[in-house]
This record gives C-alpha cells, structure tokens and sequence, in this order.
C-alpha cells in the first residue's frame, strides 16, 4: 500500500562532487563556511563556498562516506565549482571529482520510522544527522512541514512510497529556508543575507577561509542590511527566475531579489527573496518590474 505522506523525489538537476585524499578535511575547512571538523559520517552540514569579498559563490549539503566528503549542489554548478576549488589544490594530497553519473540523488519526506523500513536502515535521530545504508546513506535536514532527507546513491525499490516530481522538493526546499545560488545569483550574497548562520553552516571559531573577514566582520558588528525572508507571489503570475529583481511600489530602485521560487501544492507561488529589512513590511512589492506582479512577505 502506498502512503500518500511518505515522498520520493529524484532530483536530476542536482550534482555531487566527491573529495577524497589524506588532507581532504583540512582543504575543505580552509574553503568552506562551516566547521568541517564537526562532519563525520554521522553528521552532515549546509554549508556555502566564497570569494574574497565573502559573496557565496555556491550553497551546498556537505557530508562524509568512508575516507570521501561529497558536496551536493545543483548541477548547473558543478563545473564552475570543481574548476574553483581545484585552483586551490596546488600540493595538497587532495582528489576532486564529479561523480554526478554515479551518485543518483534522491528526496525524501515523511514518517521516519516507514521511510527507514523501506530504505532498510536507520533514520537519523537529528537533523543533519547522516545514516549509512547499504547502498548509499541519508542525511536528515531541514523541514517546515514533514521530516526529510537526502539521499546519496542506489536508491533500494520503494513500493510504499508516493513518487513526486521535482518542483515539489523545490517547494519544500523554498518553506525550509534552504537558499540555492545559482548562475544567476553567483557573487550576489553574503552568507548572512541567505540566514547561513540559522542552517548551522557558519562557523567563527576555525582558521581562515576566503572571504571570512568580510563575514566576521559582519558577525561582530551586526550591520545585516539585507536578510532572506519567505513570500508569497500573486496567483497567475508565473514563476520567477532566480536573480529576479523585486521593486516597492512607486520607487525604480530594486529593494532586493529573488533567490528561488517554485509552486505551491495549493496553487500559489512561495518564493525566498533577499529585501532590505526596512522595505520588507512596504504594503505593496513587485516583482519583475516596478508594475510587476504582488509580492507578499510572511
């Protein structure tokens, strides 16, 4: 019988690259946001790649197999990505590679206790908790609504568990709170503005990174200007692309941005968008153009 709560989504459009070598953690503290120390094969994080000037130039779910770390980040920049982070190999006794033909990933949502039966393993006690399985494993994460999970490689036969389409994880992952960039947004935002440091994936206590100045400085100060926020789009208007400009009624400025949107099971359009906090409450903001459709911030 299939549960209709119980989701399995694949996501195609998501790519993973594999690093492996003796000093794989230690590269990738020295690269990444988040404290790579804490990440084992029991524990997973969200975590963001930045340039110099502390701009995210890819978000990504980081987790441990064995001796390899993975990071899973939408596929359109899985090049752009390995190509940056193979600049700073240099002598480090490192290996990157894209193993996206390899690794399928996979989406899940539901009961916890029915999806591990079906997956022949354990679920994770927390979230970003990881659980190996016998043919890949499962980071638990982020939720509004029902428990979910990621999963990394051969997915076992479901027949229990409802099949969805991937605009549906989009919108799951758009009411979680869980900030993709994308071509369009690359070098737009600070880890802050995205509500890194909420997700876990901001650490102020390792060694260097690139743009960690910019970041601290920003922590310590507190001067966050900008900050992500869930909205909801007028019903008809589409979907806005990433990178999609978002105006208050009456200004030509742009007050902020759209970072992802997808729709809605009940019809609508939620979307994420990075806004001035002082114009987030503006009683009338458009998207697209100063004319645009309505945007209403939650």
């Amino acid at each position: 019988m299939i549960e209709a709560n119980d989701i399995r989504v694949e996501l195609p459009d998501f790519g993973v690259i594999a690093v492996g070598g003796a000093e794989a953690r230690s590269f990738l503290g020295n690269l990444l946001t988040a404290d790579v120390r804490t990440v084992s094969g029991t524990v997973g994080v969200f975590t963001a790649w930045c340039d110099a000037k502390g701009r995210a130039l890819a978000t990504l779910w980081l987790v441990q197999r064995g001796d390899v770390f993975y990071l899973v980040l939408p596929a359109e920049r899985i090049q752009s990505v390995l190509s940056g982070l193979t600049r700073y190999r240099l002598r480090s006794k490192v290996t990157l590679e894209d193993v996206s033909s390899g690794v399928a990933v996979t989406g899940l949502s539901g009961d916890p206790a029915r999806l591990a039966t079906a997956l022949g393993t354990k679920w994770p006690a927390t979230v970003y908790g990881c659980q190996d399985a016998a043919q890949g494993l499962v980071l638990s994460i982020p939720a509004s609504g029902e428990p979910r999970g990621l999963y990394l490689g051969d997915l076992p036969a479901m027949p229990t568990v409802h099949a969805e389409k991937p605009a549906f994880w989009d919108w799951q992952d758009v009411m979680a709170g869980i900030p993709w960039i994308t071509g369009a947004t690359v070098g737009e935002f600070i880890p802050q503005m995205l509500n890194l440091g909420l997700l876990g994936g901001l650490c102020f206590t390792k060694g260097c990174y690139p743009g960690q100045e910019v970041i601290a400085r920003l922590h310590y100060r507190g001067q966050l200007k900008r900050q992500m926020f869930l909205a909801t789009l007028e019903t008809g208007s589409g979907i806005p692309l990433p990178g999609t400009p978002l105006y208050g009624e009456g200004l030509s400025e742009s007050l902020g941005v759209v970072v992802q949107a997808a729709p809605d099971p009940a019809g609508t359009v939620k979307l994420l968008a990075v806004v001035k906090r002082d114009d987030k409450d503006r009683s009338l903001v458009h998207a697209g153009q100063p004319a645009g459709p309505l945007v209403w911030f939650s």
